[in-house]
């Protein structure tokens, strides 16, 4: 396996222009390896095909939403499908904020009142439940918008599971959002072991820092 062409580390790239830089750059280099169920053989996520699933995300979940919107995640997804979906919000100027259904309904419900997320993407066959007490939460205070939706799906996002190349049809969308260094990239939480989970901003100057 060759080593894939790095940007200049001296000049930082945004999350939107890193997956640019390596659709252009470094299509064929696999981002994801796994084994296929039922055989054991190898299957390759290609940079190629990570890449246009962010995009196809973008196309997926951006509806009314605007650059700096929360836009929380709690689902059951496949890696593969969670990474793009994170991603892709990203590249669109979106903030994803990943919180974990293991949290109590009271406690999720701060998170979102105080990271300002208004919609949420989930996967109700599994968190149907999870949901619903969120729902429940949100309506017993304060008057607070909340939407619920649909994550994209496997299929949705990676239609071409594992063979997607230069050959099938995609159009690149233009670039739409340009990060300034203290913009809000993404929202974390922390464990709660001692009271609620804390909500964590993290701006793009944070991650410019991390390489």
């Amino acid at each position: 396996m060759s080593s894939p062409l790095l940007p200049d580390l001296d000049s930082p790239l945004s999350p939107p222009e890193i997956l640019r830089f390596n659709l252009e750059r470094n299509p064929t280099f696999p981002t994801y390896v796994y084994p296929e169920h039922g055989t054991g053989n190898l299957t390759e996520i290609s940079m190629l095909e990570f890449v246009r699933s962010c995009y196809r995300v973008g196309n997926a979940v951006y509806g009314d939403s605007k650059p700096g919107d929360v836009v929380a995640i709690i689902a059951n997804l496949d890696t593969i499908v969670y990474m793009a979906l994170i991603a892709g919000l990203m590249n669109l100027g979106l903030v994803p904020f990943p919180i974990s259904p293991r949290n109590s309904a009271p406690a999720i419900t701060d998170l979102l009142r105080k990271s300002s997320a208004h919609r949420i993407l989930t996967t109700r066959v599994t968190l149907g439940g999870v949901i619903d007490a969120i729902q429940s939460e949100i309506q017993s205070g304060e008057p607070y918008a909340l939407s619920t939706e649909e994550a994209p799906t496997l299929q949705q996002v990676y239609p071409h599971l594992g063979k997607e190349t230069v050959r099938n049809p995609f159009i690149v969308p233009p670039p739409l959002f340009f990060p300034k260094e203290n913009d809000t990239a993404i929202y974390l939480h922390s464990s709660g072991s001692t009271g609620y989970p804390k909500a964590i901003r993290l701006s793009y100057l944070n991650f410019q820092r991390l390489y």
